[in-house]
């Protein structure tokens, strides 16, 4: 475990304050406070929720992705039963890139 300040995390990964204090609040990081105004942060913990909220966007933007195209595609009078298949497979190999990085 590689503990850092704050300063260090945002110029690491470029979050803000209020997302720290999110991340703190939410238990969704390991951080330890020192002081009233130190707090130090589990570097690794840091890191994979940051993987964890990009791996949730990212679905979650299939998901709409996926709406959009499907009222297309009525609208259009096209058949969304392949395209929707095609989409869901594609879904699956971006979950399995995201669960081994």
């Amino acid at each position: 475990m590689k503990w850092v300040n704050s300063k260090e995390v945002k110029k690491i990964t470029g979050v803000t304050n209020q997302t720290l204090y999110n991340w703190r609040k939410e238990r969704k990081v390991k951080f330890k406070k020192i002081s009233q105004r130190t707090i130090l942060y589990d570097l690794d913990s840091i890191l994979g929720n940051m993987k964890n909220e990009n791996s949730n966007k990212q679905k979650d933007d299939l998901i709409k992705q996926e709406q959009i195209l499907k009222e297309w595609c009525i609208k259009n009078e096209y058949k969304i039963d392949y395209i929707i298949d095609q989409l869901k497979k594609i879904q699956k190999e971006i979950e399995k890139i995201n669960d081994n990085n």
